[in-house]
This record gives C-alpha cells, sequence and structure tokens, in this order.
C-alpha cells in the first residue's frame, strides 16, 4: 500500500478546494472485516470524467468479485477528481491513479476496483490503521491483481520484449526436446536498454508489492498498451539474466526473482493452513526484511505491514 499518510483536503491546492466538494466517507462497520469497493462507471472516451459508485461488505463475502490495483502514487499532488455516486462531490487522486482508472476502465460496463487511494478514507487515521492489517486478504481475495506499471513507450518496448522472450524459452524447449535448435542473433544492448529502463520504474521499488503480488495467483503487469502476466513476466526475466544485464540490476534482479518464488509458493497451496506452515520454512520475518531492505516505504514500520500479515 503506498503513502497512505497524505491528507487528501490538505493536499489540493487552494484553487481546487473552491471548485471542488470533498466526499465525505461513510464509516465502516468496527464489528467486521468490511471494505470498500469502487464501481467505476463505462465510457466510450478516455478523455471523459471518471465517475463511480461505492458498495462496502464484509471481505469474506467478496472473493473474486473485485479486481484489486497495485500501484505507485507518483507525484503526491491531488490535482484530478473522481466523481462519486452521480453527485458533485469528489475523491482527489493523483495523476498517477487517474491514468490507471483511465486505461482500466470499460467502455459498456462498470468494472469493480479496488484501489487504496479511494477505497481506505486517506483522512481519518483508524479507519487506516484497521484495513493495513487486512492487506494480504484484500488482494488475495481479488479475482486478480492489475499492477499498473505507468511507463512509456519505451517501457512498454521492454515489457513487450520480456514477452517475447518467455513465449519463445516454451518454443525452444520444445525444439530442444525434437532435436532442433536456433539461436538467432539479436542486438542485445539495444533490447536490454528497454528492459533497463521498464526495470527502473517506480514499481519496482515499492516494498508494498511483495504482499500484493504474493498472495494472488493471477497477477497482470500492465505497462502502456501491453500487459503481461506474473509468470510470463518472470520467465522473461530468467531469459534476461542470461543476457549478462548491467550490474546495476543484479540486486533488483535477484529479488524479484524471490518474489516469483514467494508467489509459486503460496499459490501451491491451496489450504490456508498448510500455506502458513510451510511458509515458516521459506523466511522468518526478520530475514524477509533484510532481503527486502532496499524496497521503498513511506513509514518504515511498513517494512513488517508489507510482509506479514495475521492472516496470511
Amino acid at each position: 500500500m503506498p503513502e497512505i499518510g497524505l491528507d487528501p483536503v490538505a493536499m489540493m491546492d487552494s484553487g481546487i478546494k473552491d471548485s471542488i466538494i470533498p466526499y465525505t466517507y461513510e464509516p465502516l462497520p468496527k464489528d467486521a472485516d468490511f471494505i470498500r469497493l469502487m464501481h467505476l462507471e463505462p465510457a466510450l472516451d478516455s478523455e471523459a470524467p471518471l465517475h463511480f459508485t461505492f458498495t462496502s461488505n464484509d471481505i469474506g463475502s467478496l472473493v473474486a468479485q473485485y479486481e484489486a490495483i497495485s500501484y505507485t502514487w507518483g507525484e503526491p499532488k491531488l490535482d484530478y477528481a473522481l466523481h462519486v455516486n452521480g453527485s458533485s462531490t469528489c475523491v482527489m487522486v493523483t495523476k498517477n491513479l487517474d491514468s490507471a482508472l483511465r486505461k482500466l476502465r470499460h467502455s459498456k460496463t462498470p468494472r469493480i476496483l479496488w484501489a487504496d487511494a479511494v477505497c481506505i478514507n486517506q483522512s481519518d487515521n483508524e479507519e487506516k490503521s484497521r484495513q493495513i492489517p487486512l492487506m494480504t486478504k484484500i488482494f488475495r481475495g481479488a479475482s486478480r491483481v492489475l499492477a499498473w506499471l505507468d511507463g512509456g513507450a519505451d517501457e512498454e518496448k521492454g515489457m513487450q520484449l520480456l514477452n517475447k522472450w518467455s513465449r519463445d524459452a516454451g518454443h525452444t524447449i520444445r525444439e530442444r526436446s525434437n532435436g532442433q535448435s536456433k539461436s538467432p542473433a539479436h542486438d542485445v544492448a539495444q533490447e536490454t536498454d528497454s528492459i533497463h529502463r521498464l526495470l527502473d520504474l517506480a514499481w519496482f521499488s515499492r516494498l508494498w508489492i511483495i504482499q500484493e503480488v504474493v498472495m494472488n495467483a493471477d497477477v497482470v503487469l500492465i505497462c502502456g498498451s501491453c500487459d503481461i502476466s506474473w509468470f510470463r513476466f518472470s520467465i522473461g526475466l530468467s531469459v534476461y539474466r542470461t543476457k549478462r544485464p548491467s550490474a546495476r540490476f543484479i540486486d533488483e534482479l535477484e529479488a524479484l526473482q524471490r518474489i516469483y518464488q514467494l508467489w509459486k509458493h503460496y499459490n501451491t497451496f491451496s489450504d490456508t493452513r498448510m500455506r502458513r506452515h510451510e511458509a515458516e520454512d521459506i523466511e522468518d520475518i526478520c530475514d524477509l526484511v533484510q532481503t527486502f531492505s532496499s524496497y521503498k516505504c513511506t513509514d518504515p514500520r511498513d517494512r513488517i505491514f508489507a510482509m506479514y500479515s495475521p492472516e496470511a
């Protein structure tokens, strides 16, 4: 979960405050694990204002009924308005989330999403303290996790390349099993430059991606018009590691490979108790914090929250 300490009202500049009526959140029940979901209304025009309605329910009754967005807040300026429940009131978000929602919005049907900056009242510290421990449940219970990387054309090229490599890897295995093998020449330097740009995106340095990615079997990374499953992304990175990547990315590649192994492990066991028992054999919490110490989070305490939940 990103920078939860930001206060939407405090972050609005004076001009926006004068013209926008902030939405007043209805408190969530405290006697159950309730969360809010946003029902993003469709639009044919990507530039059309964003409209959504809120619903709330116990998370246990919402399994696979929504998609969870993993993203970075980017510049901490809440200048973009989301119109709530067909009224003149708005929730203010950053440019990055605004861009993600415009990309994810369907043209004809509503899309049910969970995004922390919208579905958690960022002005209510008590609510935030109750919602943070639910992060594992939220991301595990989603039908899938949508990782919005917010890249440009160069980064999208890197994503396409990883997708190609992951598919080619499967073809190569089949060819070798049939006694065939071919290794076409490529401009490795040009190819790896786009991968470097992709891995430089802020999303890959967020500590919270560990929890957001590991707990769901269906994770999709989105960069521009390209999307790729976490599985194919990880296979593509494995191929990339054979191409002598820049030393600057060695640690990051190892960390991402570690996350992939955790993802594969957690999604191998369907029984929660078995998963908890086996998880104890992978890492203890202190070792995990040390392993991912280079990953960024706003509050140092988030290093624990991002990798541990009582429900895990």
